[in-house]
């Protein structure tokens, strides 16, 4: 495998999903209100844990609301 695929799927140290406080960039959050749940439960937890975090839901979107 290639130095890039070697990683795929490998956590960062530490795990990126505790380090949302730290993000001080503005996050829009779109989660759809059919999307996947493992989607929507990222998508409300990096809303909560990100400072500058806003969360729309779209109530009759699914994960590609296009």
């Amino acid at each position: 495998p290639s130095p890039g695929e070697q990683d795929a799927g490998r956590e960062l140290g530490p795990p990126v999903k505790t380090r949302f406080a730290e993000i001080a960039t503005p996050i829009s959050v779109l989660v759809g209100g059919r999307d996947f749940k493992g989607a929507a439960f990222w998508g409300h937890r990096i809303a909560n844990e990100a400072p500058n975090a806003t969360l729309t839901l779209m109530p009759e979107a699914d994960h590609f609301p296009m």
